[in-house]
């Protein structure tokens, strides 16, 4: 796996949730807003980030002739916040681009496509008979009043189990949706019997369900089709224009693949042994 460059630890904690892991000294680095509990794409190993977006960043920042890269971590739906605030560049965090998200930033050319697939226990044999996405839709809607469905808050996970006219998402009226911090803690409680389901991101629901005995993710049936890609500042040509110049060429020398493939297998499974 590609060492990071001229990306050191930093003692610092900020506001909130965001700690920085900076290059010390340096002025001229790429600040990246992540929320590094959504592997495979950003997640910490020890006191490291890695992760597909990780990397990708740290060759954007060498390759633009950045001095280092700086990680700012934080909650997911703080992200774009960050990024118009001017806290951080560019925003990298496995974000699928909608048009609601497209009116408060700019947004690069798609690097990955992804989907929302649902997490049960076990021994939950609620959706045995499902064939697609669809058919676990429609036996969500016939659920009864008291079904609870995790979730990690702001994203599309999120928006389609409780419903959004922004993100074009009618939601379950019949069930209460749970935001949670990250997608692992939703996990946790269906283990705990807070929540009988878990909507997330198909990677890393493959990943959270591998290491969190008990749970069960439906992969095969996709409830969402997405992309996902990083974001700048409304209006800030200049770094959307190099982004989008870098993404091109890792996508045809293939380093692109190289890196996703260096975290899973396909579609299917994480790779543990890079962690």
């Amino acid at each position: 796996m590609k060492k990071l460059f001229a990306v050191l630890l930093s003692a610092a904690m900020l506001v909130g949730t965001v700690f920085a892991f900076a290059a010390c000294g340096n002025t001229n680095n790429l600040k990246v807003a992540t929320n590094a509990y959504f592997p495979p794409f950003e997640y910490l190993d020890g006191n490291s980030f890695t992760g597909v977006d990780i990397e990708i960043a740290s060759g954007m920042a060498e390759d633009l002739g950045y001095e280092g890269m700086t990680v700012n971590n934080m909650e997911f739906d703080a992200i774009i916040p960050s990024i118009q605030s001017g806290l951080s560049d560019i925003g990298m965090a496995g974000i699928t681009i909608n048009e609601k998200r497209k009116e408060a930033v700019d947004f690069t050319d798609e690097y990955y496509e992804s989907a929302q697939v649902i997490i049960v226990k076990s021994d939950d044999t609620t959706f045995d008979d499902c064939t697609s996405g669809e058919d676990i839709e429609n036996k969500l809607k016939t659920m009864p009043t008291g079904y609870k469905i995790g979730t990690q808050r702001g994203t599309t996970g999120y928006m389609y189990s409780a419903g959004s006219e922004d993100f074009g998402y009618d939601g379950f009226s019949n069930i209460s949706t749970f935001p949670y911090t990250t997608g692992a803690l939703a996990v946790h409680d269906i283990v705990n019997g807070r929540v009988n389901a878990v909507i997330i991101d198909k990677q890393p629901a493959i990943m959270i369900a591998q290491s969190v005995s008990g749970v069960k993710v439906i992969s095969e049936y996709e409830l969402t089709s997405e992309a996902y890609a990083f974001c700048v500042r409304k209006g800030n040509t200049e770094l959307l224009e190099k982004a989008n110049a870098y993404l091109r060429k890792i996508k045809e020398n293939g380093e692109l693949d190289r890196i996703i493939s260096s975290f899973f297998d396909g579609t299917a499974t994480f790779k543990h042994e890079n962690k």
